[in-house]
């Protein structure tokens, strides 16, 4: 599997009095990749923003569009109408259409994020943290510091997004 890397952007500097547009401090998130998971290079000192987007944004479904695994497909506008693929189909007929259940499960509304720890010098011992909820249309921020557990040896942060619903903003402190 080959993690989908997310850059890691600067803190926002101060600028000098003056004119400014109107979007140019609006932070810019990025979708997470449910298939392969994300990855970014640890600075030290890294705040990891995630949000979830409303299901109700959710695309709906069709058969030019290659699904993948955590692609969610909105019926409606509501959890109960929306599925997510647990299985990849390519662009076809609607045999493969939601609610198939070799390739759909209903969404139940929650969206979640896995962050990978790594292995302690010892006994190769992990923390991760599986299934954290973000709530729907919500943010949820992990600090992650110098000492932190979730630093790869090659100086990476790895983590899983369950659905395509989530995004994410990486900013250096």
């Amino acid at each position: 599997m080959v993690m989908t890397p997310i850059t890691d952007l600067p803190a926002v500097p101060l600028q000098p009095t003056g004119f400014a547009s109107g979007t140019q401090y609006n932070p810019s998130f990025v979708a997470a990749d449910p298939l392969n998971g994300n990855y970014f290079t640890a600075t030290g000192r890294d705040l990891m923003t995630f949000y979830c987007s409303s299901v109700a944004l959710a695309p709906a479904w069709s058969n030019t569009v290659n699904y993948t695994f955590g692609m969610v497909v909105n019926g409606g506008g509501s959890p109960s109408s929306a599925y997510i693929a647990v299985a990849s189909s390519g662009p076809t007929t609607s045999v493969q259409q939601p609610p198939n259940a070799a390739y759909w499960a209903v969404y139940n509304g929650l969206s979640t994020i896995s962050v990978i720890s790594a292995p302690d010098a010892c006994t190769g011992r992990t923390a991760n943290f599986t299934n954290y909820i973000v709530p729907n249309g919500g943010f949820t921020e992990f600090l992650v510091l110098p000492s932190s557990v979730f630093t790869q040896a090659n100086g990476q942060v790895q983590f899983l997004a369950s659905s395509s619903l989530i995004q994410v903003l990486v900013r250096s402190l």
